[in-house]
């Protein structure tokens, strides 16, 4: 049965909400397993793509990860290790009563120009779609992000709410493989505009992390820049 954009949003926003509500009142305690995505779209009454897009959205945002066809909870929330680039990075934990915010400040369509033609694969006269968001927690900025992706792969995601869809589950809704992710970390100074948007001190250093996400060929599909506030992460260079 067709499910139309409205009532798809609605089922999206109330399973993830369920879910989310599940795992921090330990219904799913921490290191167990996620009941499949067969069993839960029995539970909600819906089809398994749906089901499975909320599931990635959950990946992204740190409460679930897959490990082979499972999905298990994670013990701590927002860690991620990256010990082949001598990094390694927390973002800090919250308690239940926190509240994350996904902010989108602007989208628009504008040509890829040289830059991105070569990012993209794409020619340079092509559109590209150019989003940003603001991350929040209880109205702290966590982080702010760019992206970038060609209007061709996703024509209609100008209609598409991205501050409650992340880019994967987008994807996986739209049947486009992903085929894996790169990851450049690095520390910039940053723009006076991202330093007033994540409310910096003007001398304030910010991590930056590209992301660049694959298809199955390994050709980038989108390319994420994420800017992290200093105090929702820690972390430790090695030499």
């Amino acid at each position: 049965m067709a499910i139309n954009n409205e009532k798809f949003n609605q089922l999206y926003s109330y399973i993830r909400q369920d879910l989310i509500k599940s795992i921090e009142n330990q219904t799913y305690p921490p290191n167990s397993e996620l009941p499949s995505t067969r069993e839960l779209s029995n539970l909600y009454l819906v089809n398994e793509d749906l089901v499975l897009s909320v599931i990635e959205s959950l990946i992204t945002e740190g409460f679930l990860i897959k490990v082979n066809s499972s999905f298990f909870v994670l013990d701590i929330r927002y860690q991620e290790t990256l010990t082949s680039k001598g990094i390694t990075l927390n973002l800090n934990s919250m308690n239940n009563e926190e509240h994350i915010q996904f902010n989108e400040l602007r989208k628009y369509i504008r040509r890829a120009g040289c830059l991105y033609s070569m990012v993209l694969n794409i020619q340079p006269e092509d559109d590209i779609y150019y989003i940003e968001r603001l991350v929040k927690r209880n109205d702290t900025p966590l982080w702010y992000e760019e992206n970038y992706c060609a209007v061709n792969l996703l024509p209609n995601l100008s209609h598409i709410d991205t501050t409650v869809y992340s880019l994967e589950s987008i994807l996986t809704y739209h049947n486009i493989p992903i085929g894996g992710q790169q990851q450049i970390v690095e520390v910039v100074p940053g723009t006076k505009r991202l330093k007033k948007i994540l409310r910096l001190e003007p001398n304030k250093p910010v991590l930056r992390f590209n992301i660049y996400i694959l298809d199955l060929y390994g050709n980038n599909q989108f390319h994420i820049k994420r800017y992290y506030h200093p105090n929702a992460i820690s972390f430790n260079l090695e030499n």
